[in-house]
């Protein structure tokens, strides 16, 4: 189904109220440039932020800033031109905010398509020398951090990887990558989405004492038959630490925990509740807690679901000895901040030690991957 966009009435709006080119744009600005703080609702702090991009005169580009735009209407995140190949945009953000964006190049002409087709034109900002993370549809986000935000969600710096990844057969056409530690780890990390990690610096970055192992979980629908599914979600990190004990050798298993995000979360999520013979810890961010069985991969109902209920079985009947770390973003929408809290509250009451954490973002590869490293440091120490 297409967004509500209706062009014609932005480009009215555009020609009728062009704003004043900012003096920063004038001065051939590049990348984010950080403006004045303002009182938002709720006394929450805003900071203004622009946005400079360069494109085809003939082109009109839309920013997308993921968690903040509004996704009803896509027209109301069109750029405004400053002249030539220059365009601009100032938006508000949270002071603290952690969150990915980038650009998408339209045609002031056609009507606006749905989401995933528009991102499948975005590219991250070529001008600014930030971090980037790879997007669902194709190419790269930039992220941006507000000053404000949390120490811990600042990128570490890296250099190469100093490990050596193995690429292993999971099964049932499965791929995995193996990282082994020198000497006797201290713990094995296996990861959901093992194509997307293997697109960031996780091996330069996590403790060089533990092994890890990444999953390949596949297109949409395998991501979802198996990631929805606690029995073969358990299966998948089944074999994964069989690959890991083909690299290892005769070797006790160490303490291992699952990691995932998105329908990844709730796997792991899962996992941990149904076998703490197999997992110790979880960590879970952004879990899709909204899913009940029955729910399609891109249905409309799961997304409705606004109470914060959450899949009971999740949840252990004793959780003494499991350690969760539970991370979302305040602007996922979906009640998503409310049942990853009440999943959080309803573990440590099961007996789990559980550190809960809101970050102040979306649902974004840009605050999970440094939040990530977080996690294992407090899972492993």
């Amino acid at each position: 189904m297409g967004l509500r966009a209706d062009v014609d009435r932005h480009v009215l709006q555009r020609i009728a109220v062009e704003p004043q080119v900012p003096d920063v744009v004038a001065a051939g600005a590049t990348g984010p440039v950080l403006g004045r703080v303002v009182d938002g609702p709720d006394g929450e702090l805003l900071r203004e932020v622009t946005f400079v991009w360069r494109a085809a005169p003939r082109r009109w580009p839309l920013l997308f800033v993921n968690g903040f735009t509004d996704r009803t209407d896509p027209g109301q995140s069109l750029m405004h031109h400053a002249g030539g190949g220059v365009w601009w945009r100032t938006t508000l953000l949270p002071h603290d905010a952690v969150v990915s964006y980038r650009f998408i190049d339209c045609d002031p002409d056609e009507t606006l398509p749905d989401w995933r087709t528009l991102h499948r034109r975005g590219r991250a900002d070529r001008d600014a020398k930030l971090p980037r993370v790879p997007h669902f549809a194709g190419g790269e986000s930039s992220v941006l951090a507000m000053p404000d935000a949390p120490e811990w969600t600042r990128w570490p710096a890296w250099g190469p990887d100093p490990a050596r990844w193995c690429p292993e057969d999971l099964g049932a056409g499965r791929r995995g990558r193996v990282r082994l530690a020198e000497g006797e780890p201290r713990a094995l990390l296996v990861l959901f989405d093992g194509e997307v990690w293997g697109r960031l610096p996780v091996g330069a970055t996590l403790p060089q004492d533990i092994d890890v192992v990444t999953v390949a979980t596949g297109g949409i629908e395998e991501r979802h038959a198996d990631l929805t599914d606690p029995e073969r979600a358990a299966r998948l990190v089944e074999r994964a630490v069989a690959a890991w004990g083909r690299s290892r050798g005769l070797m006790p298993t160490p303490p291992t925990i699952v990691a995932g995000q998105s329908l990844g979360g709730l796997a792991a999520a899962s996992v941990l509740a149904a076998r703490p013979d197999l997992v110790r810890g979880a960590i879970a961010q952004s879990p899709s807690l909204w899913f009940r069985p029955g729910d399609s991969a891109s249905g409309p109902a799961a997304r409705d679901r606004l109470d914060d209920s959450i899949p009971a079985y999740v949840v252990p009947a004793g959780g003494a000895g499991r350690g969760v770390v539970v991370q979302v973003g305040t602007h996922e929408g979906r009640a998503m901040a409310e049942r990853a809290e009440r999943y959080a509250s309803e573990m440590r009451s099961a007996g789990a030690e559980v550190d809960y954490l809101a970050v102040r973002g979306g649902h974004d590869l840009a605050w999970w991957f440094p939040g990530l490293l977080r996690a294992v440091d407090t899972l492993v120490g």
